[in-house]
């Protein structure tokens, strides 16, 4: 796993950061722009997509502490925030302990 981590995991990171920032402005441009039917169709797919990559392959991952070898303060999971109901600690708290103690047990 730790032959993985460098240049080029740095850069997916950063990519997808920007990746998520460009859905979510398009999403916001295309609902701004238009009151068409498809446009707004369009507009909430892409919010939805935005949506879905800071949830799933940033927060989660980052809050879980996949990116903390790169020290960088934006993408570290003492500092991430991300918008969502309550804060990160507590997130961390209920994820990592509740659901990754009791997921996949046998019995009650």
């Amino acid at each position: 796993m730790e032959q993985s981590l460098g240049e080029r995991s740095a850069a997916y990171i950063h990519r997808a950061i920007r990746g998520r920032r460009v859905l979510e402005a398009a999403g916001r441009a295309t609902l701004f722009a238009n009151r068409k039917r498809w446009a707004w169709l369009a507009g909430t797919a892409l919010l939805s997509v935005a949506k879905i990559v800071e949830n799933m392959e940033l927060g989660h991952n980052i809050s879980h502490g996949q990116r903390d070898w790169m020290n960088d303060p934006e993408i570290h999971s003492t500092t991430w925030g991300w918008d969502m109901v309550g804060s990160c600690a507590r997130w961390k708290r209920a994820h990592n302990y509740a659901h990754h103690t009791y997921t996949k047990c046998a019995g009650p």
